[in-house]
């Protein structure tokens, strides 16, 4: 009998215990069903799959690195894992173990069928991630725009009104704070009149005043207040992460005129020049394929060349660097034109999902032909063992001294349990069951869907490698998903 080892989790604090026992009570009527006794439970609660940073799911390959199991089963693979990096590694892992992974909803086989089935599952789930964060984004922005609060610290010289939104929803909006606003006026008057942040900084501390959170002024804080356009009446948004909201971005939303302006346009930006950080040039273009891309000639990465202009191009990193002549260069539209007309071809144009399912079926066969083998195999080396064994006995009974076969006889003992457990796995091994072409089709619906909404997420997910060559000629390598179709 195999033991099992039940794994459920849920990923936020919107969901709650109910849908770790369901998920359990799922996966016990599984494991009862299929003659496994549930020797292990391990539960992460309000934890995403997007990370392997779990303490159950850790916990879990602990013990399974000690045998305490024969099968993980989960409610479905995205309980999991989300991420098809993780997916693949934890997978292979359990795979060395000897220890199999499986779905109560998803009828996923421990063969070469199987593990195309996981790959694509884990693909799909991580692109549906990506489009769950998009949605949150999108939502956010359209909050953004109206120039609400969303979140943290307001600057020196704003505070927050509430107020209710058209929907209902109590939501905060900028005020000016006439009480610090005269600070921050001057501040940006000196600084447009050529006076130093550290002789700022030190009028300021002179005078007593704190920061919003209650420190002294440094130049580093007023170097971020110089930065922020809100103090210029414009609300920004997506600038990114505190490590790195000073960086060009392509996708940041500024709207003007949504919050008050605590200083004119025109001061805010003398003082930022006068600093040397006047306004900066933004990227206009967006590269899909960045870091799968590369030049035939020498074998370097091809990066986005122009960041301007109507007709961006990919060009060879190192003619770039070394400006060498002769490599490989490629309008940006061009290439990623043909990439997605390719993609679209190869996957969804005429697919025989019969034709398909048929190949991947083929593979299902020759699994249960080589378990029919090792069976075979296995059975044959335990008939040899026990033979030796009853030759052993045999020599005992006709006068061997005991002492001289002893280490024999015990040796022989350990390759019969051995052998006789090998075995008993590979027969109970589940027979993987036929793919149909019905649930090919679905797979391929959601990544054609999913083609339309996360082009590069996409193409990253199905190329390994894209070679083009001086001539014009485009290599494209797929990853091993490709080989099935």
């Amino acid at each position: 009998m195999k033991r099992a080892a039940a794994y459920a989790r849920y990923s936020s604090d919107r969901q709650s215990d109910t849908s770790i026992e369901a998920q359990l009570e799922k996966i016990r009527k599984y494991c009862e069903e299929k003659g496994y006794v549930v020797v292990k439970e391990y539960i992460d609660r309000a934890q995403s799959a997007a990370t392997d940073k779990r303490i159950a799911f850790q916990q879990m390959f602990k013990d399974a690195e000690n045998h305490e199991f024969d099968v993980v089963v989960v409610y479905k693979l995205d309980r999991f894992a989300r991420n098809l990096y993780d997916s693949v590694v934890y997978t292979k892992k359990l795979e060395e173990l000897n220890i199999a992974l499986e779905s109560t909803t998803e009828p996923i086989t421990q063969d070469i069928a199987g593990k195309f089935f996981r790959n694509i599952m884990g693909a799909i789930n991580e692109l549906y991630i990506e489009n769950l964060k998009q949605e949150i984004r999108d939502k956010a922005i359209v909050v953004a725009k109206k120039g609400y609060f969303m979140g943290g610290v307001p600057p020196f010289g704003f505070k927050l009104v509430e107020e209710t939104d058209e929907y209902g929803k109590k939501r905060k909006r900028y005020e000016i704070d006439e009480n610090e606003a005269p600070y921050v006026r001057e501040i940006f008057q000196l600084a447009s009149q050529g006076v130093t942040l550290r002789q700022i900084a030190d009028k300021l501390n002179q005078k007593g005043l704190k920061t919003r959170r209650g420190n002294k002024w440094t130049v580093r804080a007023l170097y971020e207040m110089i930065l922020n356009e809100k103090y210029a009446g414009i609300y920004t948004y997506q600038k990114g992460t505190k490590h790195n909201y000073h960086a060009n971005r392509e996708d940041v939303i500024r709207i003007p005129g949504v919050i008050p302006a605590i200083v004119d346009e025109e001061t805010y930006w003398n003082a930022r020049n006068k600093l040397g950080i006047g306004s900066k040039r933004v990227k206009r273009h967006h590269y899909l394929l960045n870091g799968i891309l590369y030049c035939a000639v020498c074998g370097n990465p091809m990066n986005g060349g122009a960041q301007s202009g109507d007709y961006p191009r990919y060009m060879c990193s190192y003619a770039k660097r070394f400006k060498e002549k002769g490599h490989v260069s490629i309008g940006k539209k061009k290439i990623e034109d043909y990439v997605l007309t390719h993609i679209k071809h190869t996957f969804f144009t005429n697919v025989d999902f019969e034709k398909l399912a048929k190949q991947l079926n083929k593979e299902l066969n020759k699994t249960n032909k080589t378990k029919e083998k090792q069976i075979q195999k296995l059975k044959a080396e335990l008939a040899e063992i026990n033979l030796k064994l009853q030759r052993a006995t045999q020599a005992i009974l006709a006068g061997v001294e005991l002492d001289t076969l002893k280490d024999e006889i015990e040796k022989l003992k350990q390759q019969k349990i051995e052998k006789e457990f090998k075995l008993e796995k590979v027969v109970n091994e589940e027979t993987p069951s036929l793919i149909t072409p019905e649930g090919l089709q679905l797979l391929w619906n959601e990544l054609q869907k999913l083609l339309e909404t996360e082009k590069e997420l996409v193409i990253k997910k199905l190329i390994e490698r894209i070679t083009v060559y001086p001539d014009g000629f485009i290599d494209i390598k797929y990853r091993n998903v490709i080989s099935y179709i």
